[in-house]
């Protein structure tokens, strides 16, 4: 990867939006990552949580989900992480262009920022979001995994978890993931821009405002996958943390990786893999789109 890279903007921004405008893009842009991201996650949760040895599969899962469940199963636990994720995402990425503009003072207005840099903003913007986004992923998860017809809202799973003092659990956890993953997540996509407006210098004339909305898009897809095959261990983690008993005080981060590497080897700390990947390309191309699409539309 280069070492430098051209500009400092994220996104194809028109004029100087107010912090207004970019919070409620990335509310916006995080309503479509929940909206196309939820049924995968739902898989990828039932095969992390998965007895120790079992033989489920993505099409195992999916069958039995819509064999006993139904459809709409697909979108349980949706509600929290609607009213949330766009928090989340607007975290993300306002912490994110903070760190932007800070490193770019820090440089000086004739010097690019390196590539370390974007990564560390990624890492700040990540840790920033984890408090916030571990409650609304434990609530998620413990609606994803209830299979009974009369399972408890989300307003009722948050009661219980606040009840048995389990409102952090996961938090750590989440730190770690968020903070090493958005910052390979936010620096692989600056280096696939900065690739693309080197190699087409003359087409973009050196200015990433140019390049079209569909490859912004895509960019963000693959620096989706990227960031999953980096952090997928963690996760799995994480998911067995907070869909344990709430009564329980959860095993630490390392007795958990023993006991999975006990139980699956390697492979299972890889467990689900598949839909994860293949949810975060189109959910982190939708986030992309619809962030530019209301920057441009509101500013």
């Amino acid at each position: 990867m280069a070492d430098e890279l051209i500009s400092t903007q994220l996104i194809d921004n028109v004029g100087e939006p107010s912090p207004l405008i970019s919070i409620l893009s990335g509310c916006f842009g995080g309503v479509a990552q929940v909206i196309t991201g939820q049924p995968f996650d739902c898989v990828k949760v039932r095969l992390q949580t998965a007895a120790p040895g079992s033989n489920a599969s993505i099409v195992t899962v999916v069958k039995d989900i819509v064999a006993k469940e139904g459809y709409s199963a697909f979108y349980k636990g949706t509600t929290t992480p609607l009213l949330g994720i766009g928090a989340c995402v607007s975290v993300q990425f306002g912490c994110n262009e903070f760190m932007k503009s800070y490193f770019t003072r820090l440089n000086g207005k004739d010097v690019s920022m390196s590539l370390p840099q974007y990564f560390a903003s990624g890492v700040v913007a990540g840790i920033a979001n984890a408090p916030l986004a571990s409650v609304i992923e434990h609530v998620r998860i413990r609606q994803q995994i209830n299979v009974s017809q009369n399972a408890p809202s989300a307003i009722q799973i948050m009661q219980s978890i606040i009840k048995n003092g389990a409102i952090g659990r996961g938090i750590l956890t989440t730190s770690i993931r968020d903070g090493f993953g958005l910052g390979c997540y936010f620096s692989f996509y600056e280096y696939l821009v900065n690739r693309q407006l080197k190699k087409y210098p003359e087409a973009y004339k050196n200015d990433r405002k140019n390049l079209e909305s569909w490859k912004l898009c895509t960019f963000g897809g693959l620096s989706g996958m990227v960031l999953w095959s980096f952090i997928y261990p963690i996760d799995i983690v994480k998911s067995i943390k907070q869909t344990g008993p709430l009564e329980v005080k959860p095993e630490g981060i390392i007795n958990i990786f023993k006991k999975l590497h006990r139980a699956n080897g390697t492979a299972g700390f890889f467990k689900g893999i598949g839909p994860a990947l293949i949810r975060s390309f189109p959910v982190n191309a939708a986030t992309f789109l619809a962030f530019e699409a209301s920057m441009r539309a509101l500013s």
